[in-house]
């Protein structure tokens, strides 16, 4: 679970740097990004939030990453994040 959530930080990070992905540190499940948009927060039902600091108001999504969410799942995420 925690392999797969660092290899979703990696591909957001290195594919998606707009996005601005996060993690709380190398223990947590629970990646943070930019929004990606209205389609993949409803396709994949993503938690969003509005975060705030210095240069204003942003949206945020996150994803939990569980033991049973496997990397061909994590890829087609990441393919639909390219095409959005």
């Amino acid at each position: 679970m925690l392999e797969n959530a660092a290899y979703l930080m990696s591909e957001l990070t290195a594919r998606f740097p707009q996005l601005d992905a996060h993690r709380a540190n190398d223990l947590s499940n629970t990646v943070y990004f930019r929004s990606p948009g209205h389609a993949l927060v409803k396709k994949y039902s993503l938690a969003t939030m509005a975060l705030h600091d210095t240069s204003g108001t942003s949206g945020y999504a996150h994803v939990v990453v569980m033991p049973h969410v496997s990397r061909g799942v994590l890829d087609e995420f990441l393919d639909d994040l390219s095409v959005s």
